[in-house]
Parts: structure tokens; C-alpha cells; sequence
């Protein structure tokens, strides 16, 4: 009997370690999201910097001006990779798949990640990452960066209609890494929002 319940607690035990570890994989998997996301845009702003001739405070302060006038948006065309990653419960996944619902992600103030609403269809919920990004600019020129993991048609649709409401000839569209792409799934759009100074 003693023996059983050893066994128990070990499996038990290695169940919890796998977890935290599985946990630990998701979170350095949104830092590196937030790293591609923020770090293209945010670079571009340091690189700039950098070819004006600013000294290293200077530097420093550009990239945090910077980090404040950049955000990030993310929609998913299914939560199955996040119930996976224990992001979202087995029965949430359920009621949303029901309803259609699709989140918006963004990056809250903490650096972690957060819903910055909610959209009834996938289509929707890329009409609300330019919503968002066009609520973000409030009047101010933007850089844009549009990432996805094998959703190049719906990246181009949202890019489309960023031009369209920016005025912009062009935006970047990239592949999201094969790192976060395993942990988001396919069918993911995400959006970089740079404000310049207008």
C-alpha cells in the first residue's frame, strides 16, 4: 500500500515538474514573440539613433521612448495550442469554438501577455487588429509590421486594410518564428504598431 501511494506522488510530482516545465517553454516563447514583434520595430528606432550619432545614454533613452510608442496585436485562428500550453482551459477553448470567439492579444504594461478584446469569426478579429492599431496611433504616422504562422492570405488581408486606413504603400509582412508558430499555431496574425513623431 505504501508503495502505491510512493508511486502516486512521484507521478504526481513529475506530472507538476512537466507543467512548470511546459510553462517555462510558453513564457520564453513570449518573450521571444515580444522580441520579434518589439524588436524589429523597436530596433529600427536604436538604428536610427545610432546613424544620427547619439552617445549611449542618449541610446538608452531612445530605446525606452521607443518601447512606450510600440505595441503589439495578435489574433489566433484557434486556441488549440494555447490549451496545450495550459494558457486556456480545455472548457474555455470549448465555449469559445462554440460561439466563434477569437481573442485579441496584446502585451500589457507588465510585459506580459493580455486580451485586448474579443470578435465573433476570425475575420473579425483581423478587422479588430487595425482597429486597435489605428486606435493606438491616435492621428500619428505609424511603422507596421504584420507576423504569421502560415496565414500569409490573412496577414495580406489585414495588410490591406492597414494601407488602406494609413495611407501606406507597403507594409512588411514576415513569417512569425518556427519557435512561436508551435506554440501559437497555424492561422496566427500579428501586428507591430510603431508611433512616429508626426
Amino acid at each position: 500500500m505504501v508503495m502505491g501511494v510512493k508511486r502516486q506522488y512521484d507521478s504526481s510530482s513529475r506530472q507538476e515538474q512537466a507543467h512548470r516545465n511546459q510553462k517555462a517553454v510558453l513564457d520564453a516563447a513570449e518573450r521571444r514573440f515580444l522580441a520579434d514583434g518589439f524588436g524589429a520595430t523597436a530596433s529600427e528606432a536604436v538604428g536610427e539613433a545610432i546613424a544620427a550619432g547619439l552617445g549611449l545614454d542618449d541610446l538608452v533613452a531612445v530605446a525606452a521612448k521607443t518601447s512606450r510608442e510600440v505595441k503589439l496585436f495578435a489574433s489566433l485562428a484557434s486556441l488549440d495550442m494555447i490549451v496545450r500550453g495550459g494558457r486556456v482551459s480545455p472548457a474555455q477553448a470549448r465555449m469559445a469554438n462554440l460561439f466563434g470567439l477569437h481573442p485579441i492579444l496584446t502585451v500589457g504594461d507588465d510585459g506580459k501577455s493580455a486580451k485586448a478584446g474579443t470578435h465573433v469569426g476570425f475575420a473579425a478579429s483581423l478587422r479588430g487588429l487595425v482597429k486597435r492599431a489605428e486606435r493606438f496611433a491616435a492621428g500619428r504616422p505609424v511603422r507596421l509590421l504584420i507576423a504569421h504562422a502560415s496565414a500569409i492570405g490573412a496577414a495580406e488581408y489585414v495588410a490591406e486594410r492597414l494601407c488602406s486606413r494609413f495611407g501606406v504603400a507597403d507594409i512588411p509582412i514576415v513569417n512569425l518564428t518556427a519557435v512561436l508558430a508551435a506554440h501559437t499555431g497555424p492561422g496566427a496574425v500579428a501586428l507591430a504598431v510603431r508611433r512616429l513623431e508626426g
